[in-house]
């Protein structure tokens, strides 16, 4: 029996090849990647405030006696003071705050990630673990070399009311088939980004 069976999800294997998407299905799939990607926590949705360090210590906060001012409402009035020394950064916190990464909870003073490749944002929680709106990341510029802080606003107005990207209806006579040849060596190529910093990209 079982050897029935088997021979007959063979057959039917052979017979029917997995399902492939259709090339609108294809399209539509892609679309809702992009649209998730926008809305995640962090994503360009939650973008606050980018910031280069000042050497070599920085406080960051929403009041105004701050190096660093936030946008009011988003983050404690003083989250606290961010110190470069040498290729090393890291983040004093104010007493009472807390940040998470993962599975890390950290508090006082912190040693941050600066990989631009693998950014590590910290999430902001009060006392008692609650959540707040405001997390944050550092990273070393590729072509200038500072160090950039990075906030996200969770709560952003923009991520709460986006409805979507409007896109045009798919159209299969658009497509067109070719097939990627890669370099033979390593190219870099310069791409300008929204700031205008050209970053040479591989």
């Amino acid at each position: 029996m079982w050897k029935i069976l088997l021979l007959s999800l063979s057959l039917s294997t052979l017979l029917f090849p997995l399902y492939a998407q259709t090339y609108q299905e294809q399209i539509n799939a892609w679309r809702s990647r992009a649209d998730a990607s926008l809305r995640r926590d962090n994503g360009w949705l939650t973008l606050a405030g980018r910031w280069p360090l000042r050497l070599p210590s920085t406080t960051v906060g929403t009041a105004a006696d701050n190096h660093l001012v936030f946008p009011q409402d988003v983050g404690p009035a003083q989250l606290g003071r961010i110190d470069i020394i040498g290729k090393e950064v890291f983040v004093q916190l104010s007493d009472g705050l807390q940040i998470h990464h993962g599975q890390r909870t950290a508090s006082g003073r912190v040693q941050l990630s600066t990989n631009v490749k693998q950014q590590e944002w910290w999430q902001l929680s009060d006392a008692s673990g609650a959540r707040q709106r405001l997390a944050f990341t550092v990273f070393e510029h590729p072509v200038s070399k500072a160090f950039i802080l990075r906030i996200a606003d969770q709560e952003n107005i923009l991520r709460k009311n986006f409805t979507g990207r409007q896109w045009f209806a798919i159209d299969e006579k658009m497509k067109v088939a070719a097939r990627f040849y890669p370099a033979s060596q390593h190219e870099r190529v310069g791409i300008v980004n929204v700031l205008g910093e050209i970053a040479q990209e591989k």
